[in-house]
């Protein structure tokens, strides 16, 4: 059997997942078709990186652990952000849960930095804030002032 065809039965078999399960929350509540999209989005590329990384899986129940380790590490050679690669591990991780096998994703709780134990943990942290103000008084200008003059270059257009 050829590579792509063993990538579109992988593909097909993370949408029939996907179809089963992607609809309910966590809480049990509806999941919006944007959640949906994204799951259906972030495992099929999964599976094309794994396919890249030669790990040639024919359905998704053979994932593993290797599988996942080889994922996350792969993201952060790439270069994605933190933020990215926290959010493609959550999904990968809910995604291990419907097929049953949460625990081939990192039971510590502290996320991609169990796999990755060259890096510092500190330089896989999502930031939620800015290292540089990016308001305008934070930035030395003054409001009062701007305002002013926006509204005094409006009297001369008149």
């Amino acid at each position: 059997m050829e590579k792509d065809e063993k990538l579109d039965r992988l593909i097909g078999s993370v949408n029939a997942v996907i179809r089963e399960n992607a609809g309910a929350r966590v809480n049990g509540k509806i999941a919006s078709n944007r959640t949906q999209e994204y799951s259906q989005q972030v495992m099929g590329e999964s599976c094309r990186r794994l396919h890249r990384l030669g790990y040639y899986l024919e359905d998704i129940k053979g994932l593993s652990e290797k599988h996942v380790q080889a994922l996350v590490k792969d993201w952060h050679k790439n270069g994605l952000s933190n933020k990215t690669m926290q959010n493609q591990y959550s999904r990968v991780k809910i995604f291990c849960g419907w097929l049953g096998k949460p625990g081939i994703v990192d039971k510590s709780g502290v996320g991609v930095s169990a796999y990755l134990p060259e890096v510092d943990a500190t330089e896989l942290k999502v930031r939620t804030y800015t290292e540089t103000s990016k308001s305008w008084s934070g930035n030395g200008i003054d409001v009062t002032k701007k305002i002013e003059e926006a509204a005094y270059s409006g009297d001369r257009d008149r």
